[in-house]
């Protein structure tokens, strides 16, 4: 009898460590869910900041481009004004 108590005692132990260790996984696996989602959103972030750093490259090029035609007109003015 005290065997079978004995074997019943580590049996529900047992069991009762398989809960926890249920419980333990589940709650990994919602944290992994959340990381998950974490990092997924950190990516599309990233997409839209390269997104808008490419944006800012092309908008600096049209400007210095631009700019550089400015310059050239502001010359050619100030030639044609100096020959009057």
């Amino acid at each position: 009898m005290k065997l079978k108590a004995s074997l019943t005692e580590i049996i529900a132990s047992l069991m009762e460590f398989k809960a926890s260790f249920t419980e333990i996984t589940a709650s990994l696996m919602e944290f992994k869910a959340s990381f998950t989602e974490k990092i997924s959103s950190l990516m599309r972030l990233k997409g839209s900041f390269t997104e808008k750093i490419s944006s800012l490259m092309k908008l600096k090029a049209s400007l210095t481009e631009k700019i550089s035609s400015l310059m050239k007109l502001n010359a050619s003015l100030m030639g044609s004004n100096t020959h009057t």
